[in-house]
């Protein structure tokens, strides 16, 4: 996966998980789909009622410019829809918090719903998913997107004692095939580059690498013909695991 930057990595686990990235910003149970491959280049999510809902990306402070811009697209986009459009900031940044969104918000006469990553407990969702796995209860897809996206909510601890902890707990579920976690990581670890510092990173990296090149020897195991029991005990992988290869 090629991604440029943080929105665009961002627009991807919004298009691709769906399900879990709308219960994550409070509009699960409203949200049918993404809306017309005509927006491909945004993220315009068709809700129950008919409304669309535009949601606009944001890794700095937006400015009064910037909040016009995105109020006349919702504009344009409801003139060319024929639909009523909400507008939903997406906040990624550290810099924020809801007293400067009402100081942005009195700059400007357009007032969208937000969202701060920040404002959520990354340990707490750590510990959550932690907790689910060792009850043996499955993991649903807003999980899954929080495990993506750990590196952006609020911690007190530093970024690499979180994403190592996110990175054990995804290789640890079972319920999930080696694919998904695969695309967990791989955004995990493109925030990590953004996050930690070039030692941190190569740790990720390494670990990553030893749990793919388990699973890639499980994999090949098992089309050799090899039982489940024999290759577990060889990788040191659960029959689970095994099985969601």
């Amino acid at each position: 996966m090629e991604l440029k930057d943080d929105v665009d990595i961002l627009r991807e686990v919004a298009r691709k998980n769906i399900k879990g990235f709308s219960q994550l910003i409070g509009m699960g149970s409203e949200v049918k789909g993404l809306y017309s491959k005509q927006f491909q280049d945004d993220v315009i999510y068709l809700l129950d009622d008919g409304t669309l809902l535009n949601i606009e990306f944001q890794t700095s402070v937006p400015e009064k410019s910037t909040m016009n811009m995105i109020k006349y697209y919702s504009a344009a986009l409801q003139y060319n829809t024929n639909k009523t459009v909400k507008s939903l900031i997406v906040y990624s940044g550290m810099d924020l918090s809801r007293e400067h969104i009402d100081n942005l918000m009195q700059s400007t006469d357009f007032f969208p719903k937000w969202f701060l990553f920040k404002q959520h407990d990354a340990d707490k969702i750590l510990s959550n998913i932690y907790n689910k796995i060792e009850n043996n209860i499955g993991i649903n897809s807003l999980d899954c997107c929080n495990l993506s996206l750990i590196l952006l909510f609020g911690s007190n601890r530093r970024h690499f004692d979180v994403i190592s902890d996110a990175f054990d707990i995804v290789f640890g579920i079972n319920s999930i095939s080696f694919e998904q976690k695969e695309n967990i990581t791989n955004i995990q670890y493109m925030f990590a580059d953004k996050f930690l510092s070039k030692n941190e990173r190569e740790k990720i990296g390494i670990k990553h690498g030893k749990a793919k090149a388990t699973r890639k020897i499980a994999k090949n195991l098992l089309d050799g013909g090899y039982s489940i029991e024999e290759i577990s005990k060889v990788t040191g992988l659960s029959i689970d695991e095994i099985n969601n290869l």
